[in-house]
């Protein structure tokens, strides 16, 4: 009898949701890390990388969002053709980047499309200012510091497989520019 289990599910259900004073602040730590991650930049760079025609309509259609995101949100844009020259642009414009890349398979009229983008910066001598002398994050590192990743994968006859993964990550994105924005105001 489903009806009268009903309610009994119903009354347990407030039991596993988290504490309202607990998620505000599991907020409050991920407004203050990304204000701390996102402060200063003067805007972004752009690179989207993948090979066949699928991946080419998956970075036009992020290349087409992002633009219109920095745009309503008057942040300075710029469009790498390549890595090294997003980070070219990253290092002498102050411009964080943002990197897509873009995996497809193509079998007959079926595709598969999965994307990954995340904002990073590169970094020629990094330190965790808080490592002890001796711990090996003390010593200067080079590399590419992630502050924001996320991704989708998508697959379907035609270009459908581009279409959902462009809507889960506009939908990225949006927040990404929420973050984004607000930390730097």
């Amino acid at each position: 009898m489903p009806v009268t289990r009903l309610p009994v599910l119903l009354a347990l259900l407030p039991l596993a949701l988290p504490p309202a004073a607990a998620a505000q602040q599991d907020d409050a730590l991920l407004r203050d890390h990304y204000r701390q991650a996102y402060a200063g930049w003067s805007g972004l760079v752009l690179h989207c990388t993948g090979e066949g025609p699928l991946a080419v309509a998956v970075c036009e259609g992020v290349e087409s969002e992002v633009a219109y995101l920095a745009a309503g949100a008057g942040v300075e844009l710029a469009l790498a053709e390549n890595y090294r020259a997003a980070t070219v642009e990253q290092v002498e414009n102050g411009r964080l980047q943002l990197t897509v890349e873009v995996t497809t398979r193509a079998v007959e009229d079926f595709g598969l499309v999965s994307a990954a983008v995340r904002a990073e910066a590169g970094y020629r001598g990094a330190t965790e200012a808080e490592a002890a002398s001796g711990d090996p994050r003390a010593a200067p590192r080079a590399g590419s510091l992630v502050f924001w990743h996320d991704g989708a994968a998508g697959a379907g006859p035609g270009t459908a497989s581009v279409e959902g993964v462009l809507e889960a990550l506009g939908g990225s994105l949006r927040r990404f520019f929420t973050s984004f924005v607000a930390a730097r105001r």
